[in-house]
């Protein structure tokens, strides 16, 4: 495998998990060649895959941006479970502990 396409894949992977977010500047050509050992053509082969792959964009002197993309796109739900009145908090945490992790579910309590 080229050098260019490893370093697509860490750089991929590092917008996919979130390292850099949307419309983040990535570093320079030059920054990412000194930070992996790499030449300049080769981080900005790097780069242009990634523009490519449509997961950043480029600006002529300006940098390198991360585009939005769909996994990073948030969304909100209202999650309403029918409890008995007489349900305390006890009988939630173990309803929480055996029954919810068999979802792939999080959720955000804000307040």
């Amino acid at each position: 495998m080229a050098k260019y396409e490893i370093l697509f894949k860490q750089l991929r992977l590092a917008i996919l998990r979130g390292e850099y977010a949307p419309n983040d500047r990535l570093p320079s050509e030059n920054a990412i060649a000194i930070k992996h050992g790499v030449s300049r053509i080769t981080s900005k082969r790097a780069l242009n895959e990634l523009a490519a792959a449509d997961l950043v964009y480029r600006v002529r002197g300006g940098g390198t941006f991360v585009k939005p993309h769909k996994s990073t796109t948030q969304r909100q739900i209202l999650l309403v479970l029918p409890f008995p009145e007489t349900t305390s908090f006890g009988d939630l945490s173990k309803w929480h502990s055996r029954d919810a992790s068999r979802y792939d579910l999080a959720v955000k309590i804000d307040g």
